[in-house]
């Protein structure tokens, strides 16, 4: 049941500027950043997308191809990819001071407190040579890494306890959502990496990838001289530029996967609206 390459949707633009674009991606498709790809390369999508005259940073391994950002191979969701060097580092600089916001909707294992907001631990990962995808931990050594939670709702399947949970990251460590989540005895839906094999074959039985999508992605276009307003607070337009949201609902077979009707109607909002689960409820 898992997503392979050769099965996976294919990637889309959902929203375009000369110097940068926002992708959609489907789940099976690999951020390679680098020499090697273990899933459907997503620079193969934009080389076929882009002329060639915009393809020089997709050729840059060392400005990691343009992409600002990963999403794990089994994950889907919204990619900020630049398609100039000018462009990669205006964006580099906004998500080192982070602007650029992040937001993910998890299914997760049990009923996660109403009350828990954040997970700081930190996370520590191994490069195994090109290719690799081996597991993170959460070891003293580790790297700092903070992540945000809102609970949406706390349901049942089965004899499963489940809650939906919409996440910000503060930091992007490698797996850090999938981790932590399993860190505080949560983990995400279908996730063979972090969950017991039995879990995660039982999982498969009713949601067929692992439960993690970036449904909203906002950052500033760099071209000063427009108003600009973020949603979390004032940031002067002077520097970078206008202001701009991608969101992207869960895709179907998410969507499908989720055990009621209630869940079913979810909706992609932005962080600040998110209203988070009470303890009555």
């Amino acid at each position: 049941l898992a997503v392979g390459a050769a099965m996976a949707p294919k990637p889309r633009v959902a929203m375009q500027f000369w110097d940068k674009l926002v992708v959609f991606k489907p789940p099976g498709w690999q951020i390679d950043d680098g020499d090697s790809a273990s899933g459907e390369p997503l620079s193969k999508f934009l080389r076929q997308l882009l002329p060639p005259n915009r393809q020089s940073v997709l050729d840059d391994i060392h400005h990691g191809r343009g992409f600002l950002h990963r999403l794990d191979i089994p994950s889907s969701g919204l990619i900020l990819v630049a398609t100039s060097h000018k462009a990669y580092y205006l964006l580099l600089g906004q998500l080192a001071m982070g602007l650029i916001e992040r937001d993910y909707a998890v299914l997760c294992h049990g009923f996660l407190p109403a009350h828990r907001n954040e997970i700081q631990a930190r996370v520590h990962w191994y490069d195994d040579g090109p290719g690799s995808d081996a597991p993170s931990s959460v070891v003293q050594p580790g790297r700092p890494s903070r992540t945000r939670l809102k609970v949406q709702a706390h349901t049942a399947l089965l004899d499963q306890a489940l809650s939906l949970v919409v996440i910000r990251i503060g930091t992007g460590r490698k797996h850090q959502i999938r981790l932590h989540m399993a860190h505080v005895g949560h983990p995400t839906v279908s996730d063979k990496k972090y969950t017991a094999a039995s879990t995660w074959s039982k999982d498969l039985e009713w949601c067929p990838r692992n439960f993690l999508h970036r449904y909203r992605l906002s950052f500033f276009d760099g071209h000063s001289g427009a108003s600009a307003a973020n949603t979390d607070e004032s940031i002067s337009d002077s520097v970078w530029g206008s202001f701009h949201e991608a969101v992207e609902p869960l895709p179907a077979d998410l969507a499908a996967a989720l055990p009621t009707v209630r869940l079913q109607r979810w909706q992609p909002r932005a962080w600040h609206e998110c209203r988070g689960l009470q303890k009555s409820e």
